[in-house]
């Protein structure tokens, strides 16, 4: 495989050979084989998809293509993917909410693949258990009563119990936020 830089909305991908290192920007990468590499590969593959998707300028680049999503024996969920795309042109999801909802999808699948402790006292480890925890409730900083109870601070960000309710992704946290905590947290997998 020759050598490709793709630049998506999040990142982009330096191909060398067969495993492509991820970099989201200078001095920042995902190692193949990591436990970190695949979650951010899939993220940063799905959201340079997303441009021609929300390109209503250009035809849908799914006419007449049919998704077959693998199901246990012969039951496959079959998706009319020109309906969907269309859908989405006429306004059932935002090109904001795709990464929100992407950017959730991978705080759950990085925090679950990490192998990190909840009582982790690392500090960005605590930020990224609370992004996690966001993630699986709506997209919102969720602090029960004296939470966060080990310190939460990597960067810019100091979780503080005034911010619960408030939205995680595409609020306090944008998608390059994440990517350049998790290629923090990487060496500590």
């Amino acid at each position: 495989m020759s050598n490709t830089t793709v630049t998506p909305l999040a990142g982009s991908v330096s191909m060398h050979g067969h495993a492509p290192t991820v970099s989201v920007a200078e001095g920042i990468a995902f190692t193949p084989g990591s436990k970190f590499y695949e979650p951010a590969l899939t993220f940063v593959a799905a959201t340079a998809g997303l441009t021609d998707i929300f390109d209503s300028s250009k035809p849908n680049p799914l006419k007449g293509k049919t998704g077959v999503y693998s199901g246990s024996g012969t039951h496959h969920a079959h998706v009319d993917l020109e309906a969907a795309i269309d859908a989405i042109r006429a306004g059932a999801l935002g090109a904001n909410a795709a990464v929100e909802n992407l950017c959730c999808m991978l705080a759950v699948t990085a925090w679950e693949a990490s192998g990190f402790d909840a009582s982790n006292p690392d500090p960005a480890v605590q930020v990224l258990r609370h992004m996690r925890n966001a993630a699986g409730h709506d997209n919102r900083w969720q602090f029960s009563t004296g939470q966060p109870k080990l310190p939460a601070k990597w960067d810019k960000f100091d979780l503080v119990p005034s911010m619960h309710g408030g939205h995680c992704f595409g609020g306090a946290v944008m998608p390059g936020d994440l990517l350049r905590l998790l290629s923090h947290l990487e060496p500590m997998t």
